[in-house]
Order: C-alpha cells, then sequence, then structure tokens
C-alpha cells in the first residue's frame, strides 16, 4: 500500500520474465505520484462582531463575520438563522457577502432592547469547499450584540439640598434621575426657572 502521508511520489520497476529459459525478461521502470484527497469537510471556526466592534450599540444595522476552515462557497441569507431577545426578535438577515474563508453578514435590529446574534444552522449542504465537501456542523456560539435602541428619559427632578421646599440658602441642590445611566451632562443643559427665581445659575 502507498502511504501518500509519508511520500507523495514513487519509483516503480517492473521485469516480465521468460519462464521457458529464465535468460530472456523486459524491464520497465517508471515513476507514480500520489495526490492526497481532500475529504475533510469544512467547518465554521467562529462568528464575531464586525462594525461595530463593541457590544454594546445602538445602530439601525450590525455587521457579523463569519470565519471558515477553508475557502467556501454557497453561504446565502438561507443559511443563518436570528439568535435573539426581547425586541430584536424582530430583526432580519439583510445581505451576505464575502469569498473565501471569511464572509459577512448584515442584520438589521429593530428599536427597542434586546440581545442578538446569528446562527449558521439551516441548509448546511449548501455550503461546501472546492473539492465538493459539504458543510456538517452547525455554529451557534457567535458573538453576540446588546442592542439598546430606547432613548434615556428624565425620570424626576427634585429637592436635594435643603430638602424643604422653603428656604434662604445661597445655593440650592436638585437631584436629576433619568430611566437608565446616562453620560455628557452639564451645564447647558438646564435652564432656570425665571418665573420662579429673581436671579442665580445652574452649576452641575
Amino acid at each position: 500500500a502507498f502511504d501518500y502521508e509519508a511520500r507523495t511520489s514513487y519509483a516503480i520497476r517492473v521485469r516480465s520474465m521468460d519462464n521457458g529459459t529464465g535468460n530472456r525478461f523486459v524491464e520497465k521502470a517508471f515513476s507514480i505520484t500520489v495526490t492526497d484527497l481532500d475529504d475533510t469537510a469544512p467547518q465554521v471556526t467562529g462568528i464575531v462582531r464586525k462594525t461595530p466592534a463593541a457590544s454594546a450599540t445602538n445602530a439601525s444595522q450590525v455587521t457579523f463575520e463569519v470565519r471558515f476552515s477553508e475557502a467556501v462557497t454557497g453561504v446565502a441569507a438561507g443559511n443563518f438563522r436570528l439568535d435573539a431577545t426581547g425586541a430584536q426578535t424582530g430583526g432580519a438577515v439583510l445581505s451576505v457577502g464575502g469569498s473565501g474563508a471569511t464572509w459577512t453578514v448584515t442584520v438589521s435590529t429593530v428599536a427597542g432592547t434586546g440581545a442578538l446574534s446569528v446562527d449558521l444552522d439551516q441548509s448546511l449542504s449548501g455550503i461546501h469547499d472546492q473539492t465538493g465537501n459539504p458543510l456538517s456542523a452547525a455554529f451557534t456560539a457567535g458573538e453576540v450584540y446588546a442592542i439598546d435602541r430606547v432613548a434615556p428619559t428624565v425620570s424626576g427632578i427634585v429637592r436635594q439640598t435643603p430638602a424643604g421646599a422653603l428656604t434662604n440658602a445661597t445655593q440650592v441642590v436638585f437631584g436629576v434621575s433619568f430611566s437608565e445611566a446616562v453620560t455628557g451632562l452639564g451645564t447647558a443643559h438646564f435652564s432656570l426657572d425665571s418665573g420662579r427665581v429673581a436671579a442665580g445659575s445652574a452649576e452641575t
């Protein structure tokens, strides 16, 4: 037997002898090359966030990068299923592009909050490598986006220091609460109700 894993070519010598006398023979030398047949099915090695790269986003669409163990063809939107929670169950696969071992999947998001990822677990036999081996195993362990497309709201502005409504303090402090954590708040976001105070300024 030929061990094509150890050697890819062999020298062969064949001799044919005259059984009558044993003195006459024909000999021929030739070489053969053994090619290793690719019978290994391609695999998905990962599905990662591409655009945006951060996990938390309010983007109206996101892109995943799908990585295979080797170049494949036949990747299409119908191969993917959304793995989503909350409002994001209403998202959809918009497009699939790429070539070789790297493909991209663009997914729409929905106004609301929820987790969103994609699984490659549909019509696997339609994806195959260059020698025709089909994808044989689904992949459902990709990276996840945390989608938040709900704008924060002010839930209240209350007296803080002093707590009482009547005061002769030279400055007072109000506490502002939001529906969720926010950043970027500054004095420019506030205005004094001039109908209730004669003069003053806002500080944070």
